[in-house]
Parts: structure tokens; sequence; C-alpha cells
């Protein structure tokens, strides 16, 4: 008897294990991507129950698929001691992978009957019903058609054919009328029960009566008139060569899994009609059952890969065939061939065509949106083809290691598992930006995606030439798996990384010097327009180039309220032109509007892409010819006249229909002080310093039609000569979920040295400005001319026109973003030095050189595919239109 048992249980143990592994890793890896998918979440138990099922098919499939059933009918030991045995053992292992199962839905997310959570696999007592009927019915299968693919599909499908005919009994046009929904499960619930008892019932009559051989029903085939005769097959084969007679054995070989398919889509219209005639009773439940078959159909391509290899290691037939004189690969090429065109047909086409015949498409649209996160009928079954074109190549190569398909259904199941668990972090969608701002592991799946399976069939092939040794085998496998991941890794990375730019060559050498590096350059640039103002008061004007970019790569949340229409952002700025004269003292621009002051003091509207369309070009503002200087800031410009007084003027804010109006309205004056001495440009809100030294911030508030400009005072920019500020606003979580914003600011004062610190708003920013931090100074020991920050990184220009820049790491505070930037080392960006400005705009910045050229120093950080290029890339010259 100990004998017995221990048979026993080295035969169920892989099962057990594998049950196991199913319970837990399934649950795990469902109740997770349930967070972004409830259709997914309504299927924790799957997994589960699969692993039941291959429990219960173990304990006379085994005997079975290794043809010892008949040598255990004759040990001299009773049929009840071996029932018994065999039985409690499968009981011993249910309850055990059941309280695996329990366990670790408890500790992920707790099982509340009657809760949200709890409903979607129902109460307790359900989920044991559904164990019983699982395990019953495989065993009664198994004892009946001595078939493990045919008892493994009727397992599955006979429990769904049971409550869709207590359904049909119960409706408003069955024989006992329509009753309430919890009368209908509570019916449905008892026929499974009754159904689980009938089960055991007829599987212990089964075994108790079973005789030496098969059932005289015979194998489970499609009928021999859908082939020609043997003859006409033979006669046939020579005139065609091989290639059909492989076909038409691989074909063969999926005739079970054929007739199981045509079971499954029965079924499938019997929902579908259900649904479509049958009143409010059914459609819950009917409705539940249908949006969880597409999961059955998603287990026929594992199904079709199990039975490819397997099978015909169980009927001794792959020595045989591996003999024949046809090239093996040509073998192996159509057998995989044909095994993922079943699989592909079975586990997309066929539903896919149910619900599109009959135009019910509830489940099938829960899958493309939810599953596979898009609502494109043609995207969703590429997507869903791919998905079960997977599973086939995982069935496939688990049925390669396999001696029996029984064994290539357990490693099916346990490898698609492990491979769902892996791509269980990707909450996958088909939008355009998909793709950008991905970690350096997603580029893992991109390139694991394509080249795993292809490993998986080479593997396949390789294993199914090797027939002994399988300990090597298993070895080899292992190996050629850990080199496929890790080459998976390292190209990832590398790609990300941009590893290719570590042996290209950096920027070109700059072309020889146009621009005098003695005299000042300004850069203006606000995503619009860009301007760059030369030492001999000349204007070079790109009016056409920066526009907001909505394709996959670069896209902006923001709007073109000129003509309504998104715009595109290109590559290049174009060829830009220098504005007539050459009498400009000062110039800024704003994201509609471009404003410039002549020698003479008048304040004029240069021409740009919307005065243009407008039919506006260059026009004088005003009468006045005391202008001196001219900044942009938040939503407007501020201006300062010869005798110190401060004016603003709105540049576009929410005109969308009125612009001709707003364009030429003049300056309003700012309060009535007289000593304001220099304005600073910044992108959010500009400063203003007076003769005393001390320093406003200009900010804009209120709505269209109603704007104010509001002064604060910027204690933190007191007590220093600056020549250059730079600030950025970045928002941190804060104390009960309320937003914390900082203001990051670097700046250079006149004698060339670097600081930088933070600012927090107060009182909603009303309150004078404080820095709450101490001024951290950077690069000592240089002499620096002008600086730009941002969130993730800042540069700043050297006097000797050299370019560096500091990358910071995203952090949970302000205080640790800093200590990150002070921490950090500078990078050179390129390997010229003859940069003359950089622009002060948010994003992004330009840098000219003295040839004349504009470069971008940093690459975009946000919607991006890889790192940031750390190759600086030209974008235009503003000497191409000059002969």
């Amino acid at each position: 008897m100990k004998t017995l048992v221990w048979k026993e249980v080295r035969l169920i143990l892989p099962a057990w294990i594998a049950a196991g592994i199913l319970a837990i890793g399934g649950t795990s890896v469902v109740a997770l991507t349930a967070r972004v998918s409830p259709l997914i979440g309504s299927l924790i138990p799957t997994p589960f129950r699969l692993g039941i099922l291959l429990l219960a098919l173990v304990p006379f499939g085994q005997e079975f698929g290794c043809d010892t059933f008949s040598l255990l009918l004759a040990q001299p030991v009773s049929r009840r001691s071996i029932w018994r045995t065999k039985v409690g053992l499968l009981a011993v292992a249910t309850v055990t992978v059941t309280a695996l199962f329990f366990l670790s839905f408890i500790v992920l997310d707790g099982f509340r009957p009657g809760s949200a959570r709890g409903l979607r696999f129902g109460y307790p007592w359900q989920v044991l019903l559904m164990i019983l009927a699982t395990a019953t019915g495989g065993l009664w299968t198994t004892l009946l058609f001595r078939q493990t693919i045919a008892a493994f599909a009727f397992t599955l499908l006979i429990p769904v054919a049971v409550s869709i005919s207590i359904i049909e009994l119960f409706t408003s046009r069955g024989p006992f009328g329509a009753v309430t929904a919890p009368i209908a499960t509570a019916v449905v619930d008892g026929a499974l029960l009754v159904y689980a008892i009938a089960g055991f019932l007829w599987a212990r009559y089964l075994f108790f009566h079973a005789q030496d051989t098969q059932w005289t029903g015979g194998t489970l085939t499609l009928p021999a008139w859908l082939g020609p005769p043997s003859a006409a097959r033979g006669a046939r084969s020579r005139r065609c060569g091989s290639l059909p007679a492989l076909i038409r054995k691989e074909l063969q070989l999926q005739h079970v899994t054929f007739l199981l398919g045509g079971l499954l889509a029965l079924l499938h219209l019997l929902l579908i009609a259900g649904l479509k005639v049958h009143p409010t009773l059914a459609e819950p439940v009917l409705a539940n059952l249908l949006s969880s078959l597409w999961l059955l159909w998603l287990v026929m391509p594992i199904v079709v890969g199990s039975i490819a290899v397997a099978e015909e290691r169980k009927l001794g037939t792959l020595e045989t065939f591996l003999c024949q004189p046809v090239a093996r690969r040509t073998q192996m090429s159509v057998k995989f061939a044909v095994a993922l065109m079943a699989g592909i047909l079975l586990g997309t086409f066929v539903p896919g065509a149910l619900e599109g015949l009959t135009g019910l498409v509830t489940s099938a649209v829960d899958v493309r949106r939810e599953v596979f996160g898009t609502s494109s009928a043609g995207m969703g079954l590429v997507l869903r083809a791919m998905f079960s074109g997977a599973l086939t190549v995982i069935a496939i190569y688990a049925s390669s290691l396999a001696r029996t398909t029984l064994h290539a259904l357990g490693l099916a199941l346990v490898l698609a598992l492990m491979s769902g668990g892996v791509m269980a972090p990707i909450n996958f969608s088909t939008e355009p930006g998909f793709f950008l701002n991905r970690p350096a592991w997603f580029w893992a799946y991109v390139i694991g995606l394509p080249i795993l399976p292809a490993t998986l069939l080479g593997l396949s092939y390789a294993n199914c030439k090797r027939l002994l040794e399988p300990s090597k085998v298993w070895r080899r496998n292992l190996g050629v798996l850990a080199v496929a991941l890790l080459c998976v890794i390292v190209a990832s990375n590398a790609i990300y990384q941009r590893a290719w730019e570590w042996v290209l060559p950096l920027e070109p050498r700059h072309g020889p010097a146009r621009l005098p590096r003695e005299q000042p350059v300004t850069l203006e640039l606000n995503r619009r327009d860009l301007v760059v103002h030369l030492p001999d008061r000349r204007v070079w004007l790109n009016p056409t180039g920066w526009k907001i970019h909505t394709s996959a790569l670069v896209r902006f949340a923001s709007r073109d309220y000129s003509d309504g229409t998104w715009q595109e952002w290109p590559f290049s700025l174009g060829r830009g032109h220098f504005v007539p004269e050459s009498n400009w003292i000062d110039v800024a621009t704003a994201w509609r509007q471009v404003l410039g002051i002549r020698n003479d003091g008048s304040l004029w509207s240069l021409a740009t892409s919307l005065t243009n369309r407008l039919g506006t070009e260059v026009f004088r503002i005003g009468s006045d010819s005391d202008w001196r200087q001219v900044v942009f800031g938040g939503g407007g410009f501020l201006l300062l006249k010869n005798d110190g007084s401060l004016w603003w003027k709105l540049a576009y804010a929410g005109y969308a229909t009125n612009l001709p109006t707003v364009l030429v309205a003049r300056p309003v004056r700012v309060g009535s002080d007289s000593d304001w001495e220099r304005l600073f440009e910044k992108i959010q809100a500009p400063f203003a310093r007076k003769r005393n030294g001390q320093t406003w911030e200009a900010q804009y508030r209120g709505t269209t039609g109603s704007e104010q400009l509001v002064l604060r005072r910027r204690l933190d920019l007191a007590g220093a000569d600056w020549a250059s500020l730079s600030e950025g606003k970045l928002g941190f979580a804060g104390p009960a979920g309320k937003p914390r914003w900082v203001e990051f600011v670097a700046g250079v004062q006149a004698d060339g040295s670097l600081w930088v610190w933070f600012n927090e708003e107060q009182d909603g920013g009303l309150s004078p400005i404080a820095t709450r931090t101490q001024k951290l100074q950077l690069g000592k020991g240089r002499r620096w001319k002008s600086a730009w920050i941002s969130y993730h990184v800042m540069i700043a220009l050297e006097t000797d026109g050299a370019l560096w820049k500091w990358e910071v790491a995203w952090t949970a505070g302000p205080e640790e973003w800093l200590s990150s930037l002070v921490k950090s080392v500078p990078v050179r960006v390129g390997r010229n030095s003859d940069w003359l400005a950089i622009s002060h705009a948010l994003w992004p910045p330009v840098a000219l050189a003295a040839d004349g050229t504009l470069w971008r120093p940093v690459q975009f950080e946000g919607n991006r595919l890889f790192v940031p290029s750390r190759i600086p890339q030209r974008v235009a010259s503003i000497f191409d239109d000059v002969n």
C-alpha cells in the first residue's frame, strides 16, 4: 500500500506544483492587472481553475498517456484501494491548492464576501462549487474518453453548457417562465452541485467497470469525408510532392482541436442568441458568461501548441516522422506554421467572426478596450492575433520538452502565466504617445517581444531533433534562454542610453566667427517666434519655426487659438529673415506678438506668423518716443521708459477672436513710481529692479478681459548685482495632498559667480518672496555669463564661450532636488567654445554660436523615446538668407 501511495505522489507531484504556481502566481498577476482592467479582474479564479483541472486529469490521464493503465489494473491490489488512493491524493492536492488561492487573494486584496472585489468571482461556496465541478469533471471525462485533450475541453465546456441550459429554462420564453436573477443564479448553482455529485459517481462507476482496452468509439477525429480517399491522397501526394502530405498530417493531428473548437463555437452562438432574444433576467448572467468566453477561446492556442509535438511523442511516431526523406527544417517549419495558423484561427478569427456576424460585439469591445487598450476593431483583431500567436509559440515550446500532452498543457500554462506576470507592469495602449517617456526596462519588452518567440521556436526545433538525454536538453534550453534574456537587456539599455553616440563625433566644428564676442547678444524664444538681437542693432526673426507638435514623438498640451487648429513642430527652424532697418535697441517676443524699440524711443510691433495671417505687418504702437527696455513674461510685456516709469501691455491671454484689437492696444502704466532701473525677462513673471536695489516680480492675474498686474517684492534677489536670472517652476506633493509649488532660481552676478536656490510660494503668491534656503554657488573658479534652469537640467555659459550642463534626477522634494543639483557633476556641452548667448524661455533652450548658427544644447526631456541626446542639434543659421 505504501508503494502505491508513493507511486501516486510521484504521478501527481508535477501537476500539484504547477497548480500551486497557477493558484498563487495567477491570482497575483490577474489581481494586479485588474487595477487597470475590471474585465481582467473578473477572471481572478481562472488560473486557479485551470490548475484544479490539471490535477483532476493527472490521476488517470497520466496512466493513459504513458500506457500504464492496463498494468495498473493488473496489479494485485483491489480497485477500491486504487480508487481511494487516487481520489484521496487528489482531494489533498485540491485542498492545499485552494488554500493557497484564498491565502494569496487575502494577502493581495482581502477576501470579503459581498464586497465589490469579492463579487468578482462570487462567494466562497460558489468557488467551492467550481472546484467540485472541475475536479469531478476531469475524472469522468478522462476515464470516458481516455484522451487528454478531449477530457480537458469537455471539463471546461460542460459546466458552461449546463449554465446556459438552466438559464434557457428560466427565461420568459422557457417552460418555467421568468424568475428573478437571484433565483436563476441559485438554480444554476444547484445544477452545478448535482453535476459534481453525478460526475463523481459516474467516474467511480467507469473506473470499477473499466476494461483493458479503450472505449469502442475510437479516437475523436473529424469525419473521413473531409479528406480525399487514401488512394487518391497517395496519388496526389506523389504528384504534388511532400508539402501537401505534411500539411495534411499536421491537420489530422489537430482534428480533435478543430472538433472542440466547433463545440465551443456552438456554445458561443447559443450565448449570443440568448442575449439577443431574452429579457433582462438572462442579460446579466449571459453577459458575464459572454465577457469571459474570450478566455476559453484563448485557451485553444495553448491546446493546439501542446498537441504539436507531445502527441507524436506519446503515439511513438516522432522518430518515424524525423526519418522521412524530407529535410527536418521543412518538416518542422510545416508543423510550426500549421500550429500557428490553427492557434490564431481558433483564438482570434473564429470568435471575432461569430460576434461580428451576429452583430453583437459586447465582449469583443470589452477585450479590445480593457485588455489591449484600443477601441479600434482592426487594431484589436491584430493585437488579439498576436496574443494568440504568442500563446501558441509558448505551447509549442512546452510541447517540445514534454513527453505527453498532459505534461505539455501543464508546462504551457505555467509558462503562459510567467509571461503574463512579466507583461503585467505594462498598461498597454495604442495611443500615439504610448512609447513616450518610458524607462529603460520598457525597451526590453519592445526588443524581447520579437526575439524571444523566435528563440523559443528555434529551441523547439532543436528539442524535436534530440530525442534522448532530456537532462542535457533542459540545461541547453536554460542556457540559451539566459543568453537571450541577457542580450535583450544589454541591447535595450544600449539603445535607451544612445550607446552609438559614444562612438560618433560630437557636433561639427563651427564656422568662422561672424559675430563679435565682446558685445552682448540677446536671444529670445517663446515657442512661437525666435528673435536674435545683434550688437549692430539688427534683429533676426523666425516667425514660423516653433509650433506645437502633436505626433507620437513630441506633444504639447497647447492650442493655437489664432486659427483654431493644431500645428506641427518641425525638427528645424527653417529660414528666418532680418527685420528691415538696423536701428533696434531692444526687442521682446511673446507667443503672438514681437515688440521692438527703435533708437528714437518709439515702440513697434514686428511681423510674426500671426500678424501676417491677420494682414498686419510692422506698425507703430502709440506716439511716445521715450521707451528704453521691453521684456516678456507671463501673459504680456513689461516696458520701461527713460523717466523710470513702469508699463505693461497684454500680449494674448485668452483672446482668440479680437486679437487685432489686443495687438494695437497701448501699454498701461504700473503704479506711480519713477525709480525703475532695469528689467529681467522671465517666462512666467518678469523682474523689475529699482535704483535702490529692490527687485520686484510682475505677475499677471485675473481672467480674460479683467487682467491685472500685481507686483511683489523679491527679497531673495536683494543685496546683489544680478547680470542674468533664470527661473523654473515645479510642483511637489505637499501635506494633505495639496501641491507644493516651488520656484528654482539660477542667477549670475556681475562678478561672474553662479548661484542657485529655491523659493516656495506662500499665501497664494501674494506675499513678498524670501528664499527659504541658503544660496549655493556652482562652478566655483569659473567666470559665468548667463544661466538657464529647468526642472531636470541647468545649463550655464562661461565668458570664454564654453557651455556646461548639470542634470538633475527627479526627487520627492525641493530640498532633495537642490542637493541633487549641487552634487551633480557638470558636463561640457559639445566641443566648441564660441557660444555667445542662450535663450531664457521655459523650454526648449537655444544657444547662438559665433558663426550665427542656432543649436539645441540639450534635448527635450519630456515626451521622449530615449534619454536626451548628448550631441547638440543644429536648428538654423541667422545668415542663411544673407549673401
